[in-house]
This record gives structure tokens, C-alpha cells and sequence, in this order.
């Protein structure tokens, strides 16, 4: 299980084979997961989110390179987003 500093501040970064059975918790604004081997933007990136107000799976694919992350709490999709990190992967944020 990953812990995220309520404050923010926290960056949690790795290629998308390193996040498999990563558990998130307490991730809010301030907080960023850096996905670096997963392109933003690109006509084939998706970014999706199903959950309760318990538990949720967040899924990331750039059409080459894919990775899910599990989530405690409650979360929603239009708080999630994605961004470049300015070195070629994909910065995720809470709002």
C-alpha cells in the first residue's frame, strides 16, 4: 500500500510495470503520480476511472504501455488528470 501525504507535496513515480498490485491511499490535491514510460495526449491515450465510495480502479493506456492503479476512498474521474512531466511520460493529479 502507497501513502500519500494529506499536506501534498508527494510524488509517487515509476514505469507502468513497476505500479502492478500498488494499492493508493490518502492521494489528493498536491499529490502526483508520475507514470514515466506512458505518453499523455496521443490520439490513442485513455484515461478511466470505476469505483464506489470505498474503493476504485484508476486505468491508464497510451496505446504501447497501459497500467491500473487500485485506490481506497472515494474518488471521482472528472477530479483525475493527466498531464505531460516534461520528460516524456504522463503526470497524473487530484483536484
Amino acid at each position: 500500500m502507497v501513502y500519500f501525504s494529506t499536506l501534498g507535496g508527494s510524488t509517487l513515480a515509476g514505469a507502468t510495470g513497476e505500479f502492478l498490485n500498488d494499492t493508493i491511499n490518502e492521494f489528493s490535491a498536491g499529490n502526483a503520480i508520475d507514470v514515466t514510460d506512458l505518453i499523455p495526449g496521443g490520439s490513442t491515450f485513455g484515461m478511466s476511472y470505476v469505483g464506489t465510495t470505498s474503493e476504485g480502479q484508476l486505468t491508464l493506456t497510451d496505446g504501447s504501455h497501459s497500467t491500473q492503479f487500485s485506490f481506497v476512498g472515494s474518488y471521482a474521474m472528472d477530479h483525475f488528470q493527466a498531464a505531460s512531466d516534461g520528460h516524456g511520460g504522463t503526470l497524473i493529479t487530484y483536484s
